[in-house]
């Protein structure tokens, strides 16, 4: 008998960014204080995250291949991969490079965010809209 694996979380829905007290500030972001939306299929994890006017558009294919991709007139390469139940997303590019751990915590989406070469991470946690 084979055992099934669990399924994967779906991160879709719209996501408010819930203020952090006394938090570090976070590495350079695309819109660091922005709302979130997340699109999953079976394929692609899409995110949009908007703040004063601007929207900015990411793609992930899930199953760990990299994709080419314009960011605020910048060419970046994203990547995705499952680590157990958490998403793991890196950008990186000429002006962006970072790594993202996604995971849901009860009604909450947390995102951890790390930059190579550097100690500190940060963390976000949305709330589901």
């Amino acid at each position: 008998m084979t055992r099934q694996q669990p399924a994967k979380p779906n991160f879709s829905g719209k996501w408010r960014l819930q203020p952090e007290s006394g938090a570090a500030a976070p590495p350079p972001r695309l819109l660091a204080d922005a709302d979130l939306t997340i699109t999953q299929t079976a394929d692609l994890v899409t995110t949009e995250e908007s703040a004063g006017g601007r929207i900015v558009r990411v793609t992930y294919k899930l199953d760990g291949s990299e994709t080419r991709q314009t960011i605020n007139r910048a060419e970046v390469v994203t990547k995705a991969a499952w680590d157990g139940d958490a998403l793991v997303t890196t950008v990186s590019g000429p002006s962006a490079n970072w790594k993202d751990s996604w995971r849901l915590a009860g009604s909450r989406l947390v995102i951890e965010t790390s930059v190579p070469g550097r100690t500190l991470t940060s963390t976000r946690t949305y709330e589901r809209l």
